[in-house]
């Protein structure tokens, strides 16, 4: 795809797709086919939406751990799905639109009865997602933990499981952990110090712990 675009005004090009014509002088493209062995792009983005779906069953699970949906965690998980669907071609939006909101009703369905299996939702996305759509998943769910602002034993327990049997990077992981348990001003019931989570020393200093986190 080739664009020739205003410098000082250029549209915005999110995945490939410009979203408005605005600051777009000519557009022109070619063809090309290509057979190739590895996940190629429109497979690449049929998983990723499909990872995203799962992403949005997970912040589910984590919102119901404590038996409940809390308003916050409810708009964290729509804020997050609105945000995604910009990222989709306008003639893609209304499909996906539709997909988020069946998955959110379905997973908030099955999680009232009990019938979300993180295990199984975890081993799928390892199976179809990336790196960069792990990483997107665990910290949506890690930012549902924190919405209310509290680090709920239930829920801290579920994201425990998750970053067990997530096939990520355990420096993103920490560095997911820790930033969104930054967020949380009120810590687990069962009285777990925040410092613990974040596996600080009490005896560390003020710099140690800021190198830490």
């Amino acid at each position: 795809i080739l664009r020739i675009v205003n410098s000082t005004s250029p549209p915005s090009i999110v995945q490939g797709f410009h979203n408005s014509n605005d600051g777009l002088i000519h557009l022109n493209s070619v063809k090309y086919v290509h057979n190739s062995k590895h996940v190629g792009y429109l497979e690449s983005q049929e998983n990723r939406n499909k990872a995203r779906l799962l992403a949005v069953r997970m912040a589910v699970a984590i919102a119901m751990a404590d038996g409940e949906l809390d308003d916050q965690e409810g708009i964290t998980i729509n804020k997050w799905i609105k945000k995604r669907l910009e990222y989709s071609s306008a003639s893609q939006k209304d499909e996906r639109k539709e997909e988020f909101n069946n998955t959110l009703q379905q997973a908030y369905a099955d999680a009232e009865q009990g019938s979300l299996s993180i295990e199984s939702m975890c081993q799928e996305l390892n199976e179809i997602a990336e790196e960069p759509e792990k990483a997107e998943t665990l910290e949506l769910l890690y930012s549902v933990m924190a919405a209310d602002s509290i680090a709920d034993d239930s829920e801290l327990k579920l994201l425990k499981t998750i970053s067990d049997n997530l096939d990520l990077d355990i420096s993103a992981m920490n560095d997911i952990r820790d930033r969104s348990l930054l967020k949380v001003k009120k810590g687990p019931k069962s009285g777990t110090d925040l410092k613990e989570l974040l596996e600080i020393d009490p005896s560390w200093s003020k710099e140690e712990i800021k190198k830490q986190i």
